[in-house]
């Protein structure tokens, strides 16, 4: 899941190589709302949150170089 909703949810049993992508197939609607639910619940007994990168960076002080990574340091 990203901010933009689900984007992934295969069937490792019956597609043990993910390619047939099942959201949004009317079939696992039910499914997909469940895993939404408990994903939400578990999100917020823990305090997290589904943010833009922006707000994590400002909100930790990470500094990003050029490409908006945040840089390795050793």
């Amino acid at each position: 899941r990203n901010l933009d909703g689900p984007w992934l949810l295969y069937d490792n049993e019956t597609d043990p190589y993910q390619i047939d992508n099942l959201i949004g197939q009317p079939a696992y609607t039910d499914l997909q709302q469940r895993m939404e639910n408990l994903l939400q619940a578990m999100m917020a007994e823990r305090g997290d949150e589904l943010a833009p990168a922006q707000v994590f960076l400002d909100r930790y002080g990470h500094e990003v170089d050029r490409v908006g990574a945040v840089p390795y340091r050793n």
